[in-house]
């Protein structure tokens, strides 16, 4: 962390901070200004609308999903690396981290899909103990009827499979015990966030309402973190081996 940053006053309150590390994620419900949000919202649907070849990974009419977008637009680059946003990251992770990738989500409208309960960290080519933040910045008002984002507590110390999204009961098959696990909901204003660790089961429910649900997720990974071979749409084609550091043009170090 910078002197600079270092001497700003906390953004994270201790409660919060508390929640993070021993729920597995927290809410910072002002991480951005509202206004703020509001604009990079209409970024967002312009990116969307206009994606940069190799971004778009699903674009179907339930789901419209773009990885990489700090690459190749301005705008979307001063969200991923927006100082309190990063001042955020560097409270909750205490360590040097560096990105793996950010994403814009889209929800359409009445698009009856609802993400089921996952954990993320499976997915990625890294070591199963890596440490990770997942940041899920709301870009417009966000509540449980659009697809406000849900956690279980303490389900970060489970560490499974990747899990199928389209099967409500996929990782309750691994991890009976959550079946009746409480679920924690965040509705959040636009420019709100929640930040949650890699084995962290989460979901977001269909958006039932007439706008589209925009998020940005920016997910941060211990700078220390090595590929372990694993092939990931991210890193594909980059001939990466186990081992191999990520390279710092695409997974910079904050």
């Amino acid at each position: 962390m910078s002197t600079a940053a270092a001497a700003a006053p906390r953004i994270v309150p201790a409660a919060a901070h508390r929640r993070f590390h021993e729920d597995g994620f927290t809410c910072v419900p002002d991480c951005l200004p509202r206004d703020e949000a509001l604009r990079l919202r209409a970024a967002a649907l312009r990116v969307s609308a206009q994606p940069a070849a190799g971004t778009l990974l699903t674009g179907d009419g339930v789901f419209r999903q773009l990885v990489n977008v700090w690459r190749h637009d301005a705008q979307m680059r001063s969200l991923t690396f927006h100082p309190r946003l990063l001042q955020v990251v560097n409270e909750l992770a205490g360590r040097p981290m560096r990105l793996w990738h950010d994403q814009i989500l889209i929800k359409q409208p009445r698009n009856g899909f609802a993400t089921e309960f996952h954990q993320d960290l499976p997915y990625w080519p890294v070591d199963r103990d890596t440490f990770t933040i997942s940041t899920w910045i709301a870009l417009g008002d966000v509540l449980e009827q659009s697809g406000s984002m849900a956690f279980i507590p303490g389900s970060h110390r489970l560490k499974g499979a990747s899990s199928d999204l389209n099967d409500p009961r996929s990782l309750i098959t691994q991890h009976p015990e959550l079946a009746f696990a409480e679920r924690h909901g965040f509705p959040l204003r636009a420019g709100g966030a929640t930040f949650h660790q890699g084995y962290t089961a989460h979901r977001a429910l269909a958006n039932e309402t007439d706008e589209p649900r925009v998020a940005h997720i920016v997910i941060w990974i211990d700078a220390a973190a090595r590929c372990d071979g694993k092939g990931h749409i991210v890193t594909d084609g980059l001939g990466l081996n186990a081992g191999d550091d990520f390279p710092a043009d695409l997974c910079p170090l904050i």
